[in-house]
């Protein structure tokens, strides 16, 4: 075959396929959850949103950290750690997510939401995010009847406290006064409800 027809093949397939670099773009950002116990931890992009990753070998990350790597594509992909300047395994659980996206889904994976931690990230007072109260965890009752939330739902508590559903979305559960625990969070307050699955993040008005 003749040089020329040589590059012609060559520049049909870069159309057609991309160059691996053109594939594989790079996406940088910050640790700011990760806690012992469970192998994913969350990433805040440069962007502003957030990736969900999972921990599979190499170094283990830190808070604080910086990361660089092709973790806004799905599955197995080694990304560096710039502050340590290691290589690290992760499997890309999710990407692109907003907030109250990759509050839920890292507690969806972990069995709990991502708890403030004693030494705070210092990017953890995120836009929107209510800073935690100095009391900490909050137990108590929802007062009278509870029919789940819709988007603004407001929850009278029999502390006398009221708090506002702060992410979108709509589940229904009827209960008669069930207990609640509010938990401060990284990412803001996270509400969990005697006898629902699901999470919400939550902000208090009063």
């Amino acid at each position: 075959m003749s040089i020329v027809g040589r590059a012609a093949i060559l520049a049909i397939l870069i159309l057609c396929c991309g160059t691996p670099l053109a594939q594989a773009q790079s996406a940088s950002g910050t640790v700011v959850y990760i806690a012992s116990g469970c192998d994913y931890f969350i990433v805040e992009t440069t962007s502003g949103d957030f990736a969900l990753l999972e921990w599979y070998g190499g170094s283990s990350p830190s808070v604080r950290d910086r990361v660089v790597g092709s973790f806004e594509t799905y599955g197995f992909v080694d990304i560096v750690n710039v502050t340590t300047r290691q290589s690290i395994r992760v499997w890309v659980e999710d990407y692109w997510l907003s907030q109250e996206s990759v509050v839920e889904k890292y507690t969806a994976q972990c069995g709990r939401p991502p708890v403030r931690q004693s030494s705070p990230p210092a990017r953890s007072n995120l836009p929107g995010a209510p800073s935690a109260p100095s009391s900490g965890i909050i137990q108590s009752t929802i007062r009278g009847e509870f029919s789940g939330w819709d988007g603004e739902t407001v929850f009278l508590l029999d502390n006398g406290q009221i708090w506002q559903q702060a992410s979108y979305s709509y589940h229904y559960h009827y209960a008669f006064r069930p207990r609640v625990t509010i938990i401060p969070t990284n990412m803001g307050h996270v509400m969990q409800v005697e006898g629902v699955s699901e999470t919400i993040l939550v902000r208090q008005i009063r």
